[in-house]
């Protein structure tokens, strides 16, 4: 061991290689000129390698922080993209379900259309029906005026018949009583 008490020790694994004893340390002006290299050559080698753990720092964050981003935004589009799922399967059910309804309404149309066709041939049936028997009824109508015609003429005869019945019964009356008068 030096008397100043300075060595420099190399070493791997533990294990002396070789070592380099420190005679004298420098102070003040000698002692700057003669470590300046080194010192030098020190701040290169730090700023340097600083540099570059730095920029690997700084890029590892970079990915660290994109690849956070990506997983949050693909959680984001996933979570997205169920909710669309879910509405998709929600409207095809609805829309099955309107399928449906759709066909249980046409076949209620078609039953009710049916119905109506039958509906209208009888309803037309019953027109002809009523309409034959119009006619009918103003052939009947017609008939009955000409009996009335008919009988009021038959009426207007008889009474007029009556009428020169009575005349004649009268003229006969008088006949047999001026016959009656004459003969008495």
């Amino acid at each position: 061991m030096p008397p100043t008490g300075y060595l420099l020790l190399e070493q791997e694994d533990y294990i002396r290689l070789r070592f380099r004893v420190i005679e004298d340390i420098q102070f003040g002006l000698p002692g700057v000129l003669a470590a300046w290299p080194y010192v030098l050559f020190g701040v290169i080698l730090g700023l340097t390698i600083g540099y570059v753990l730095g920029e690997l720092a700084r890029r590892k964050l970079a990915i660290e922080v994109a690849s956070e981003e990506a997983v949050n935004r693909a959680s984001h589009i996933m979570a997205e993209a169920n909710n669309l799922n879910n509405q998709a399967e929600s409207k095809l059910l609805q829309a099955e379900r309107q399928k449906e309804d759709t066909l249980q309404m046409f076949k209620r149309l078609m039953k009710e259309l049916e119905e109506c066709r039958s509906v209208r041939a009888n309803a037309d049936e019953q027109i002809r029906i009523y309409e034959e028997k119009l006619g009918e009824a103003e052939k009947n109508r017609r008939e009955l005026l000409r009996a009335k015609e008919t009988i009021r003429k038959l009426v207007e005869k008889i009474s007029r018949l009556k009428k020169e019945k009575t005349e004649e019964e009268c003229q006969a009356g008088k006949e047999e009583k001026e016959l009656t008068l004459d003969a008495s």
